[in-house]
C-alpha cells in the first residue's frame, strides 16, 4: 500500500471527500499508516487477519471511549481497499508525541509518576470493561498457554534449524524458559479481562506542554485474556524495571516476583514470536531482523555465562 494507491483507496470509498495533503506516518507489522489534511489518520492492514481486527475496533471503541480518561481513535471513515478488498479505517489524529523513554526519563520525578499513574488508570479502566461486550463486537479470547505451547513446538520444528551451533545454547536455555513458565498453573490461574495487548511507548501519546498523556491508539491487538502480559510486558521492554515498580505502587500485583520473573521471560520470548510471524508470512526482512536480535540476546547469555 504505497501512498498513491492509499489516496485512490480513499477517494474510492469517499468521493466527497477533499484530499490536500496526504504523507506516510509509518508501519508496524501489521498495518502502515497516513496522515491526511494534517488532521486525520488512516490506517491499512496488510493482512487479512489484521483487516478483520480492524473491523472488531470499528464496534468496540465508541463503547469502549466513555468509559476511559483518555482519548482513543473514533473511526470517521471505514471503507475497502479496491484492489485487495481489506478494510481500512480514519479518525481524527489524536495531538501528540510518542512518550519514548528519553522523553520519559528527561521528566522530573513527579510528573513521571503522574504519568505512571495515568497509564495504570488507564488499564484499571480497559480490563473493567465488561467482557460480554467486548465479546459481542468480536474481541476474541486468548489463551497464553496454548500460545507459547505452539510457539515451543514450532520452535524445535522451524527455529531450531535457523539458529548457528554457537548460539544452540542459548535457545536451549530459552526453551527451558518456555517449559518452567508453561508447567507452572500459577501463571494461568486468573480472571481474563479486556486487554489493549501492545502499549508500547509509540502507542501512548504525550502532551510536551501541558505534560500529560493525551491519548492511546492502535488497538489491534485487542483481546481478552492475562491481565499481567497486557499490563506489563512491552513496558518492561521499552521502560525498564524501575517503570513496572512505579507502577506497581498503583496497581498492585500479587505476586510481584512471579510478575517480574515472567515478565523476563515475555521479553525473551518475543523476538522467537517475531521469527515464527515472519515466517508464517513468507517476510524475510522480519526473519532476518528478529534471529539478528535473537543473536544478540545469545551473545549476551553467552558473556554472562563465562
Amino acid at each position: 500500500m504505497d501512498l498513491d494507491r492509499a489516496r485512490k483507496a480513499i477517494l474510492a470509498n469517499f468521493p466527497s471527500f477533499s484530499i490536500r495533503t496526504i504523507d506516510f506516518l509509518g508501519e508496524g507489522m501489521d498495518s502502515r499508516a497516513y496522515q491526511v489534511n494534517g488532521e486525520y489518520v488512516f490506517r491499512f492492514p496488510m493482512f487479512k487477519e489484521v483487516s478483520r481486527q480492524l473491523e472488531v475496533e470499528a464496534c468496540l471503541l465508541p463503547k469502549l471511549q466513555p468509559t476511559l480518561d483518555l482519548t482513543i481513535p473514533q473511526f470517521r471513515f471505514f471503507g475497502r481497499e479496491p484492489s485487495s478488498g481489506l478494510a481500512f479505517a480514519g479518525y481524527r489524529k489524536i495531538e501528540g508525541v510518542e512518550l519514548t523513554q528519553e522523553l520519559l526519563h528527561s521528566l522530573d520525578e513527579q510528573f513521571q509518576r503522574k504519568l505512571i499513574k495515568q497509564v495504570a488508570d488507564f488499564l484499571t479502566q480497559v480490563h473493567a470493561f465488561p467482557i460480554d461486550v467486548a465479546k459481542s463486537c468480536g474481541v476474541a479470547a486468548n489463551d497464553l498457554r496454548q500460545d507459547y505451547q505452539d510457539d515451543l513446538d514450532a520452535i524445535r520444528s522451524k527455529v531450531r534449524p535457523l539458529i548457528p551451533l554457537d548460539q544452540q545454547p542459548y535457545l536451549r536455555y530459552l526453551e527451558g524458559l518456555y517449559e518452567d513458565y508453561l508447567n507452572d498453573d500459577a501463571n494461568f490461574d486468573y480472571t481474563p479481562q479486556l486487554l489493549h495487548s501492545d502499549l508500547s511507548p509509540g502507542h501512548i501519546l504525550f502532551d510536551p506542554e501541558r505534560l500529560t498523556i493525551v491519548g492511546i491508539i492502535d488497538f489491534g491487538d485487542v483481546n481478552i485474556g492475562n491481565p499481567d502480559y497486557d499490563e506489563f510486558t512491552w513496558m518492561y521492554i521499552d521502560y525498564g524495571s524501575g517503570f513496572i515498580e512505579t507502577l506497581l505502587e498503583f496497581l498492585p500485583h500479587p505476586e510481584p516476583d512471579r510478575l517480574f520473573r515472567n515478565l523476563e521471560f515475555f521479553k525473551l520470548s518475543d523476538c522467537v514470536t517475531d521469527i515464527l510471524i515472519g515466517l508464517h508470512r513468507n517476510e524475510e526482512d522480519t526473519v532476518r531482523h528478529s534471529l539478528a536480535r535473537f543473536g544478540r540476546y545469545a551473545e549476551e547469555f553467552s558473556e554472562g555465562a563465562s
